[in-house]
């Protein structure tokens, strides 16, 4: 794989920045940045050629404004799985998962794929104000949930009428870029601080200006055949 230039070149206008050639990465969107918890350095070698699991918890991107949709879902912001930056529940269980293996160059590879992810993507490691932040990109098949409301409305004739409307949310077929900070676990195996934020390139306006918006969540279960670290991977 090619990398020469910025990263990710196949997410062109969105995702110009998100790989530079400086070792920086910027914050996440979303909610204020919890307070800064310095981290000792993650090794390379500790997540180098070494196959792990990863679970996506997909919500998707709204096709209309949520606040001007009148079929979309309702939401009590209330519960623990509400999730401010994804504007939406975060499903209780992954609705996929796959195995993937960084390796030299910056290359990605899933080994085991899923019906929602597959072939190569690239990934960055990078130390900064003591924090390990991982960035990786996947090719995806897309993904889309459809909300469905059955009701019924008066016609122009004053008589009832049936009515079925429905409200989607997706995830565009295409490269999805994933967010996450990591930490150094016993010896050895790397953890992550929490669940990564997975973000897909949706196009607006007569133009189609891309814009990077987040889709889901996703948790790390460290490395394949170990799942001794499983529950304190996935917070």
């Amino acid at each position: 794989m090619e990398l020469a230039g910025t990263l990710f070149d196949k997410i062109k206008t969105a995702a110009s920045d998100a790989f530079g050639n400086d070792k920086t990465i910027k914050p996440l969107e979303g909610d204020e940045p919890p307070p800064t918890r310095a981290t000792g350095k993650v090794s390379l070698s500790c997540i180098m050629d070494v196959d792990y699991k990863i679970d996506f918890y997909l919500t998707g991107v709204p096709l209309k404004d949520p606040g001007s949709d009148l079929w979309g879902s309702r939401v009590d912001v209330s519960t623990g799985l509400y999730d401010r930056t994804l504007k939406s529940i975060l499903p209780p269980e992954p609705q996929s998962s796959a195995t993937v293996r960084f390796m030299e160059n910056g290359v990605l590879r899933v080994e085991e794929g899923s019906e929602f992810a597959e072939g190569e993507g690239e990934w960055k490691l990078v130390y900064e104000g003591g924090l390990n932040k991982l960035r990786f990109s996947l090719n995806t098949a897309g993904f889309e949930r459809l909300t469905r409301n059955g009701g019924s409305l008066q016609n122009v004739y004053g008589g009832p009428e049936s009515s079925i409307t429905s409200s989607s949310r997706i995830i565009p077929e295409g490269e999805v870029i994933v967010d996450m900070e990591l930490r150094a676990g016993s010896p050895g195996t790397v953890e992550a601080v929490e669940k990564g934020l997975m973000r897909c390139e949706m196009k607006y306006g007569l133009l189609k200006a891309g814009r990077l918006e987040p889709c889901g969540r996703v948790g790390w279960r460290g490395r394949t055949g170990d799942d001794s670290n499983i529950n304190s991977l996935v917070l």
